[in-house]
């Protein structure tokens, strides 16, 4: 996969969008979803900071989960450059939790 400027149309119209909302007290939210499927995360069965399980659904609950990204990316600050999206800040749960083992 690579990055590129959300004008160019050598590949069709943009379809992956990454935003970030920065107001506290707003949930994360992460899914993938086009208008026949969408896979969501749950917490992990296995811990209480990971998010390792999912499920997948299907095309209606596809439908309102891209017109539920359409309006989250509304208020976000989108994320479209590779600067950009190496700049965030990344957290590894697992390194993390064999820390504190």
């Amino acid at each position: 996969m690579e990055l590129r400027d959300p004008a160019a149309r050598r590949n069709g119209v943009k379809t992956l969008h990454i935003g970030v909302v920065d107001q506290p007290g707003v949930p994360e939210r992460f899914f993938v979803a086009s208008e026949t499927a969408a896979v969501t995360p749950l917490p992990s069965f296995h811990g209480g900071e990971s998010f390792d399980c999912g499920v997948l659904l299907g095309r209606e609950a596809a439908v309102g989960l891209v017109h539920h990204g359409r309006e989250a990316c509304a208020s976000a600050r989108p994320e479209e450059t590779i600067e950009a999206v190496r700049a965030l800040p990344m957290r590894h749960t697992r390194q993390q939790n064999e820390e504190k083992a």
